[in-house]
């Protein structure tokens, strides 16, 4: 079933929106989707410009504008030339014209070209619900746009409020995703954030992964448990996510049944070390429940979780299941 019809990109044209842009047109080529390409002009800046422009506000806005929009021309048209056999065409939807180009692009439909003004998070989530989108693409270490997702800004808020799907880009594009790990903590959400990756990408490995830990052990340490009692609360916390585990992949119903992987400790370092050691290139995990894997990778640690782990984040929300 294909689950991406239309593709929401924003860029704040820094060298990480450039590189996410790339993946955006390579899903948008694969599946046939529509491409949009969305920029915010942040109210702060412009507001500024307003301020100490002998130019009205009206003027200096449309001035502001016109300056994005030839921007976003330029780094789509640079960027998609990236992609073997394409040659960007673009429909600029700020204004009625079309924007020229040598020729449509191969494979993908013409791309859409949007400018608006406000909070960047915001703006994203709500251009995504009234485009009908089914996934919302960003770039991440990127000098502006990130530099917001570090200090908790944009990407928490677009997480938040995002109607569908995030795709959080970290690495060049070398191909179609290859390695899927999938963290689960056996909820419902987590099962159809499962079905709606294998959606995404159809062709890639997957592997579950749960990371477990003892129920208050650091308070039974302190409180002098003796090694060995903590060592059989350890093992029975391992049976039991064992046996959880087993029917949680036995309830999705695939065929062949996916690789599964258990760890001990937390989650959010666990999940990095699984990623470095086994070659992942695409996390994806649900966001729509008040579980304690959800609330450790998109709570107080996860700004951690996009700044260091080296792979594309997928966060699934707003979908039900495919299947």
């Amino acid at each position: 079933m294909n689950v991406l019809r239309h593709l929401l990109f924003a860029t704040d044209f820094s060298a990480a929106a450039d590189r996410a842009l790339v993946r955006a047109a390579q899903l948008a080529r694969e599946r046939g989707a529509r491409l949009s390409v969305l920029h915010v002009i942040p109210q702060g800046p412009l507001a500024l410009a307003r301020r100490f422009s002998l130019q009205s506000p009206e003027v200096a806005e449309a001035e502001a504008r016109q300056g994005a929009r030839q921007e976003l021309v330029r780094q789509v048209e640079r960027q998609l030339r990236q992609l073997p056999g394409i040659a960007p065409g673009l429909t600029n939807s700020a204004a009625p014209e079309t924007t020229p180009a040598s020729n449509a692009m191969a494979g993908l439909p013409p791309v859409e070209l949007i400018v608006e003004v406000g909070r960047p998070g915001p703006e994203i989530a709500a251009t995504a619900a009234r485009l009908g989108a089914d996934l919302i693409i960003l770039g991440a270490h990127g000098e502006r746009f990130i530099k917001e997702v570090l200090l908790g800004s944009t990407v928490h808020k677009v997480l938040r409020l995002a109607p569908c799907p995030v795709l959080v880009v970290k690495q060049p594009v070398a191909g179609p995703y290859q390695r899927q790990l999938l963290p689960t903590d056996f909820s419902a959400n987590a099962a159809t954030a499962a079905r709606i990756a294998r959606a995404f990408a159809p062709e890639a490995e997957r592997e579950f992964l749960h990371v477990y830990e003892v129920p208050f052990e650091r308070q039974l340490y302190f409180a002098g448990a003796q090694d060995g009692t903590l060592a059989f609360y350890r093992q029975k916390a391992e049976a039991d996510a064992r046996q959880a585990m087993a029917a949680f992949v036995d309830g999705l119903g695939w065929q062949p049944a996916p690789a599964t992987r258990l760890r001990y400790g937390y989650a959010p370092a666990e999940i990095e070390r699984v990623v470095q050691d086994f070659g992942f290139d695409l996390i994806a995990l649900a966001s729509q429940d008040n579980s304690e894997l959800t609330a450790a990778l998109l709570g107080s640690v996860s700004l951690h979780v996009i700044e260091e782990i080296q792979c594309d984040l997928l966060v699934v929300r707003g979908m039900e299941s495919p299947d």
